[in-house]
């Protein structure tokens, strides 16, 4: 390894680290403000005004938009695994597969540590039984498109990089449009996505560079 990129390593693990760190932090923000019942009259606020945006036309695309974040997203993992598997990239595929299932697992434990109900202001139809806080949808969204955002960045698509993270926000807002989740729900399980993301790439950075010594 050349000192050119061993200092182009340190300051990508930097990068890494501010961005987890940060993220982490305005979780941990958001979890405490939530809790103590801060949050309530801007979530109430953000969730009419989002309501107040329903059309037909509108909703149809949203539940397209939120279906690529739940059931949706296991088409891409599959298929990226799939790749990864057949191109011998182990490494790789261990990573993300942990970086997946890391975030799922978050989800299931914060959800059932935190039991915040669902939003209530209105009626939605098919509203999810189990618990608000955070989305599963925003996480994993914000790990599996973020982490293809940053590849696709990382080999020269740069605009099809910055759609991707526009369409994991996009899942994130579908979630406050169709009325199933808070936008504190969806804030923290970005911010949870973010931290997942920037970990799984310090500790894949980490390994490889450790493999080439």
């Amino acid at each position: 390894m050349s000192i050119n990129d061993a200092s182009e390593q340190i300051a990508n693990g930097r990068m890494l680290g501010y961005m987890a760190g940060s993220a982490l932090a305005l979780f941990a923000l958001d979890l405490v403000l939530v809790v103590r019942g801060v949050t309530g009259s801007l979530d109430r606020h953000i969730l009419l005004w989002a309501h107040g945006l329903r059309s037909n036309a509108l909703s149809r695309i949203f539940q397209l938009i939120t279906d690529t974040g739940g059931i949706g997203r296991a088409v891409p993992v599959i298929l990226v695994a799939l790749f990864l598997l057949l191109t011998h990239r182990r490494l790789e595929l261990v990573m993300f597969l942990a970086a997946v299932g890391i975030g799922q697992s978050i989800t299931y434990g914060v959800k059932a540590i935190i039991q915040r109900e669902r939003p209530s202001l209105f009626e939605v139809a098919g509203l999810p039984n189990d618990a608000s806080f955070p989305s599963g949808h925003a996480l994993g969204s914000a790990i599996l498109y973020g982490m293809l955002a940053l590849w696709m960045w990382h080999h020269g698509y740069h605009i099809p990089a910055i759609l991707l993270v526009v369409w994991a926000l996009l899942v994130g807002f579908s979630r406050i449009y169709l009325g199933v989740h808070y936008p504190t729900d969806v804030f923290a399980s970005l911010c949870l996505g973010v931290t997942v993301l920037a970990t799984t790439v310090l500790v894949y950075q980490h390994l490889l560079g450790a493999s080439a010594q």
